[in-house]
């Protein structure tokens, strides 16, 4: 699912120095052995009027991308679409942890610039964002195609060849796409940012729904996601976006990837639940997924659209309130889950009474759930959210290990979930209210004792 790009500022501990976060709304010393939050809390000054822009390309992605999801849905029917669900969600598990690839870049490119204004030759002794990209993308490249005989046929049944090098490609692509993009948001190229994001969101809806439509299997539609994977290449005819991937960051080489392997391992831990949950039902199942399976998905991506879709384009917007008013975290995050917890209630209800028919419009005949599933599916929408906007929360506080760990548990609770021996709507269910649920709780509690510590 898209995700929102965020530009985790990781603290540099080398020299333990105050220093000036770059491009800031209001200036103030940040210490780097602690490292700031995001490039949210150093939002571009003079380009506020440009976040809005930001704001509906996110908005136009997402709601391309349900739209995809939908039409496939009605045109594979609930078996074949649980199938492309497990590609699916692999390929935006990859997508997810290379947000963190994308933080480190935009870090680095930000902070060589602040280094360096205009007017004034830029030093190119810091490492090649390019060059970042490409070695991550071969290395996870190697590690998947290495690894693939041990789950490839697990996940992907027959086609697991074709369709594991598809996903191989489609990490290589977005590697680099996430450098070009980290790059854009780190010199605030926020209209070349913006166009990305909804020229890779097309090229996707376009290349997917084609093979559909003429009838290609399951290694053709990951070889159509592998493709939306190669947008940056598409757009290097625009000025911007060439000299983006020319970018350098502030340190070198060697330095980049470690702090990009850091923000990766949060990203990830987050992109396994919320967009790699096909991928976690498919390895808790033996044998190849149920009709049952296709059902129950799409009525997850049917009950999250409503709450994760205002959430991935404005999530930004929250985190910066978060950082510049951190005495108030507690506050502003309790209206917001109240909010968030009345309009759950409320969709459960709605869903308990016409989900079962909704989900039919949508999807078609062949989708049929019970009121009671697809109601509780809406409360763990709730629950998911409620997690995630309290993420944000712990992540304007520098705890990133925190972060990282509600959604670690979060996950762990889910696989035990679905490992049980009730039906596949149980299983679900459970997995994904009691999973993020906990994850909450280790986020709240954290907030809560930061709060009592406070002088």
């Amino acid at each position: 699912m898209p995700q929102v790009h965020l530009a985790g500022l990781r603290g540099r501990a080398r020299r333990g120095v105050l220093t000036r976060q770059p491009f800031c709304r209001r200036e103030k010393p940040v210490d780097v052995t602690r490292g700031a939050t995001s490039a949210l809390e150093c939002a571009p000054s003079g380009n506020g009027a440009r976040a809005w822009v930001i704001g509906v390309a996110s908005l136009f992605a997402a709601v391309l991308t349900w739209t995809l999801l939908a039409v496939s849905g009605r045109i594979l029917g609930p078996e074949s679409y649980a199938a492309f669900m497990v590609v699916w969600g692999f390929v935006f598990l990859e997508v997810g942890l290379l947000q963190g690839l994308q933080q480190e870049v935009t870090r680095a490119v930000a902070t060589a610039e602040r280094s360096h204004p205009a007017g004034q030759t830029q030093d190119r002794s810091g490492g090649s964002i390019l060059r970042l990209g490409l070695s991550a993308g071969v290395v996870g490249a190697a590690v998947l195609l290495a690894t693939s005989p041990l789950w490839g046929a697990r996940l992907f049944g027959a086609d697991w060849l074709s369709i594991t090098t598809a996903t191989t490609v489609a990490f290589a692509g977005y590697a680099l796409y996430s450098v070009v993009n980290g790059a854009l948001a780190g010199r605030r190229r926020w209209s070349d940012y913006s166009v990305s994001i909804a020229v890779e969101s097309v090229l996707r809806l376009v290349l997917v729904l084609t093979v559909i439509a003429v009838g290609g299997g399951l290694a053709g539609q990951a070889w159509g996601l592998a493709g939306a994977g190669l947008t940056w290449v598409a757009l290097l005819g625009r000025r911007g976006v060439r000299a983006a991937a020319r970018e350098a960051g502030d340190v070198a080489l060697g330095r980049m990837a470690a702090g990009a392997g850091q923000a990766m391992v949060a990203t990830g831990c987050s992109a396994i639940l919320i967009a790699g949950f096909p991928v976690l039902m498919k390895i808790t199942t033996t044998g190849a997924l149920p009709p049952e399976a296709g059902v129950v998905l799409a009525a997850v991506v049917a009950t999250r659209a409503p709450l994760l879709l205002p959430l991935n384009a404005f999530q930004a917007v929250l985190l910066s309130r978060f950082v510049f008013a951190r005495e108030e975290i507690m506050r502003t995050l309790g209206r917001l889950l109240a909010l968030v917890a009345l309009v759950t209630v409320a969709g459960a209800g709605l869903a308990y009474v016409a989900g079962p028919l909704l989900l039919r419009l949508l999807y078609g005949d062949a989708y049929v759930i019970g009121p009671v599933l697809i109601a509780v599916l809406v409360v763990g929408a709730g629950l998911i959210t409620m997690q995630t906007m309290s993420g944000s929360a712990v992540l304007a506080l520098n705890k990133h290990r925190v972060f990282a760990a509600g959604w670690v548990i979060a996950t762990v609770v889910a696989v035990a979930m679905l490992s049980t021996e009730l039906s596949v709507g149980a299983r679900s269910a459970l997995a994904l209210t009691i999973g993020p649920l906990t994850g909450l709780l280790v986020n709240i509690v954290t907030l809560a004792v930061h709060g009592a510590r406070r002088p």
